[in-house]
């Protein structure tokens, strides 16, 4: 029997979405998948943030074993954040473990993937790898694939013909691995879908099924290139949906007196000190006196504008500025001076540092875990968490009369492990309407309800299981916390035994699960975090810009 099996990586696609699109005849190859294999919707991690929801995916773990819970990590003894990368996950990878179990894997394009530890296969980053040059494992193969195969990590300011190409690109990369190297797992993934909900969607929906009807093509001729019998699963790491407002997590907090802040002459200090950072990063940027005098008053008189003129972003939502001037398309990070505003001498709680879609995340400032912490570890906190959680779901939209907050959760309610002590103290969701920020844009407003119209991330992706013993045509639903021990199973590999997730069954017919039961083995396959060599503080910033430009900070 063959047990060879492709799996393909798209980060933030909705079942939802290609269910639209096959049904508007947008892609008929995955239209045609879906009739013969099963698909449904695929539960993210809470939050739905790629490192989290990838790395569960790797692992088979929640967060608190993987520690990974969002797009940073805690700096200990500080109110700090640095971005993480793979070197961080404490566990090992399924190519690792399928490695160990005697089978060789090659992985195309997957998020969060570098560094790698040794195994037996072939390993090419994806997004946010934070150096190129060492994207390709083993290193034999980076000459032919960087320079001859011109593989490249999409660009996130790319229009839609670039995005295309660089689909291209990785399909070629995939085809010239699949024909020249053994394999038995082949995972291929695309930064690319997220790209195009995070910047194409709602500014050119036309350039967006352009692409999509492009990757259906793409992805029929290499799956034709398949050997037979091989079996196929999809799935993304999250979805992406519209949000039409926010609700401003560090008013509300202010508000409600858990968040201090500075006073108003410190903090006009500080804006004062932000502002003249901002001009001199742009005249940086320029060739010229003129060039770098036009610039500023642009950006000046987009930031006047943007203050004072609220009514422009109603016209034009999708705006961050009346003249699209971000503060990445000067040349500096909007988030460098986030979180010094905040008094945390005076604070009893202050928001994580991102969040994701309608889900969001509060800190106790904790004795003895928080540097300036005020709140102790017992009864006061557990007072403190009731507290809060019971206002959030009591708040109202002062605009609609509707209740924001759906759900609070405790962290122990949703992640155990050794990292749990990291992760936010309370995590609640927000209606669907309602995107989360922690931005500390207009911080002297106590605006908590602002307007918001932009495509950003919600808890169901999409799973899609295709090829023999697998069920046809029906709609499941999964959690991407099982999508590695589903992966062993359909490898005919055994599970081990300290993982979280299970075999997705529903996805196999039934005769087939009679004849071939999950099968467990004892492992522990946790990892020290840090063996690997530090990466160097020029990647990470590498990193960091990367996911200002994705508009993942704040």
């Amino acid at each position: 029997m063959n047990n060879k099996v492709v799996v393909i990586g798209v980060d933030g696609v909705s079942y939802g979405l290609i269910k639209k699109l096959t049904s508007r005849g947008k892609m008929p190859n995955v239209a045609k998948l879906l009739k013969e294999g099963c698909a449904g919707a695929l539960e993210s991690t809470i939050f739905p943030v790629s490192p989290s929801a990838w790395s569960s995916s790797f692992t088979g773990k929640n967060p608190a074993k993987t520690g990974i819970y969002g797009f940073y990590k805690r700096v200990k003894a500080s109110y700090d954040w640095a971005p993480v990368t793979a070197r961080e996950r404490a566990s090992k990878d399924l190519w690792e473990i399928v490695s160990e179990l005697g089978k060789r894997s090659i992985v195309l394009g997957f998020p969060l993937t570098l560094p790698t530890r040794d195994f037996n296969g072939i390993l090419v980053g994806g997004n946010f790898t934070p150096n190129l040059e060492e994207a390709v494992y083993p290193n034999d193969l980076k000459e032919k694939i960087l320079k001859e195969l011109n593989y490249d990590i999409c660009a996130h300011e790319a229009s839609g013909a670039e995005i295309i190409q660089s689909i291209q690109k990785r399909f070629n990369v995939a085809r010239f691995l699949l024909n020249n190297y053994e394999w038995d797992l082949f995972m291929l993934g695309f930064e690319q879908t997220e790209i195009i909900h995070h910047f194409i969607m709602f500014e050119n929906p036309k350039s967006m099924e352009r692409i999509y009807e492009k990757f259906d093509q793409m992805l029929a001729q290499f799956l034709e290139a398949l050997p037979k019998s091989t079996k196929l699963l999809m799935y993304s790491d999250h979805g992406n949906t519209t949000y039409f407002k926010n609700f401003h997590l560090p008013s509300w907090l202010k508000a409600n007196g858990y968040l201090k802040f500075k006073d108003a002459q410190k903090i006009a200090s500080l804006n004062k000190e932000k502002l003249g950072y901002e001009l001199a990063s742009i005249r940086k940027r320029q060739k010229n006196a003129f060039a770098a005098g036009t610039m500023s008053f642009v950006y000046l008189l987009a930031k006047f504008a943007k203050r004072h003129f609220r009514f422009i972003k109603k016209i034009f939502p999708f705006l961050s500025t009346p003249v699209n001037a971000r503060p990445q398309a000067f040349g500096f990070e909007r988030g460098i001076f986030k979180d010094i505003f905040y008094d945390f001498e005076r604070s009893l709680a202050y928001p994580a540092k991102s969040t994701a879609g309608n889900y969001g995340g509060i800190y106790i400032n904790l004795q003895g875990r928080d540097v300036q912490g005020k709140v102790n570890m017992g009864e006061e906190y557990e007072t403190l968490r009731k507290e809060i959680a019971q206002g959030l779901l009591e708040f109202s939209d002062p605009q609609t009369g509707k209740k924001v907050i759906r759900k609070v959760w405790k962290k122990e309610e949703l992640y155990r492990g050794p990292f749990l002590d990291e992760i936010y103290d309370l995590v609640f969701e927000a209606d669907k309407d309602y995107y989360v920020s922690s931005a500390d844009e207009d911080i002297t407003q106590d605006s908590i309800i602002r307007g918001y119209y932009h495509s950003q991330h919600e808890l169901d992706g999409i799973i899609l299981a295709h090829g023999e013993n697998i069920r046809k045509g029906r709609e499941v639903k999964g959690g991407i916390i099982n999508i590695m021990p589903t992966i062993l199973h359909l490898l005919g590999l055994p599970v081990p035994s300290d993982i979280d997730g299970k075999v997705e069954e529903e996805i196999f017919v039934e005769e087939y699960l009679q004849a071939n039961p999950v099968k467990t083995y004892q492992a522990d396959n946790a990892v020290r975090v840090g063996q690997k060599d530090v990466i160097q503080p020029q990647e990470l910033e590498q990193i960091k810009r990367q996911l200002e430009q994705m508009g993942y900070i704040g």
